[in-house]
């Protein structure tokens, strides 16, 4: 990964209702194509305890060096979450994979309340890194909670309207399923009562307007990218690889939601109902990703990570894992 440039486009972190707001447009190459991080909020404070369950400072204390404090905070044991999409630019289309929250969404329940009628100028950073929502091509949604479809659509005189209308928004055919099941009857399933409206006001509505493409493991959507299984957090998880003659990327959604995960995979969300679909699951699909992207060389881009966002992976003698983070952004 080469970094090209570094553009301030506002000048400084801006603070709004206790969440920061990054302004940074970083732009790297992949192989052939550019890709660029649009934030939507770095902020993101969880407990690490319950986001890597099994949580011992010790055990990871050879990588305090980058862990702390960007990632972790010693002294309060919060972890440092982002909140943004990816957008690749190959020349030949423009792929945008999760996008991120959105604006005026009513999301009050917990743990989501944090993300409950936002405001934010998502939109103007997607276009300070040079794309306009008409432009975009194809939108990959890894999964559908809150965080990773809610730009799906934006509110235009009262309705739900797909943001990007010249766009195939690629979902995957069983998570459709499953969200569509819980939209009709949410009661039968109290322990995902978090993501009560984020099938009505994010899905439904590209449905709706003939924009969906519903497809499964293994399906390619457009060159060079093909979609990965990786089932756990949710019940139809996938993750989407790029790949041409000279690099790659998987955008991993959730499947990691800290470099700690990269560490000691084993320590997966806490056990409390719907944190995970299915908990042994998410643990293989985080072993099957960190594996790809060990042997193919490529990026792991996944959707949390604080900056630089993205990182290599590599096996370490003992059969774990290693990370390395580029040297500038």
């Amino acid at each position: 990964m080469r970094p090209l440039r570094r553009q301030d486009v506002v000048g400084r972190p801006r603070w709004w209702n206790g969440r920061i707001y990054l302004d940074n447009v970083r732009l790297m190459r992949v192989g052939k194509a550019e890709l660029t991080p649009v934030l939507e909020l770095e902020a993101g404070l969880v407990p690490v305890a319950g986001l890597c369950h099994g949580w011992d400072p010790a055990q990871v204390e050879a990588h305090a060096e980058w862990l702390y404090p960007r990632h972790v905070d010693p002294v309060t044991g919060m972890a440092r979450l982002s909140h943004h999409s990816w957008l690749l630019r190959t020349g030949d289309f423009t792929l945008l994979v999760d996008p991120c929250i959105g604006n005026s969404k009513s999301r009050a329940l917990p743990p989501n309340e944090y993300y409950d009628m936002l405001d934010t100028p998502w939109l103007d950073r997607l276009a300070a890194a040079g794309t306009h929502p008409d432009e975009i091509d194809l939108v990959v949604c890894t999964h559908l909670h809150p965080d990773h479809c809610g730009w799906n659509t934006r509110l235009v005189d009262g309705r739900w309207n797909p943001t990007f209308p010249n766009a195939r928004y690629v979902l995957s055919a069983p998570e459709v399923s499953f969200w569509d099941a819980f939209a009709r009857a949410p009661d039968r399933f109290p322990e995902f009562a978090y993501n009560r409206g984020v099938f009505e006001d994010s899905v439904a509505p590209v449905l709706e307007a003939g924009l969906v493409e519903l497809l499964d493991d293994g399906d390619s959507p457009a060159p060079g990218v093909t979609l990965l299984a990786t089932p756990g957090h949710t019940a139809g998880h996938w993750s989407a690889c790029y790949a041409d003659d000279l690099d790659g990327v998987c955008f991993s959604g959730d499947v990691l939601h800290s470099p700690v995960h990269v560490l000691r995979p084993e320590w997966t969300l806490s056990p409390s109902p719907g944190a995970n679909f299915d908990h042994q699951a998410a643990a293989a699909s985080r072993r099957a990703v960190l594996d790809h992207c060990a042997t193919t060389g490529h990026l792991l881009a996944p959707a949390h990570f604080q900056t630089p966002h993205a990182c290599r992976i590599a096996h370490s003698t003992d059969g774990r894992y290693l990370l390395s983070w580029p040297t500038e952004i």
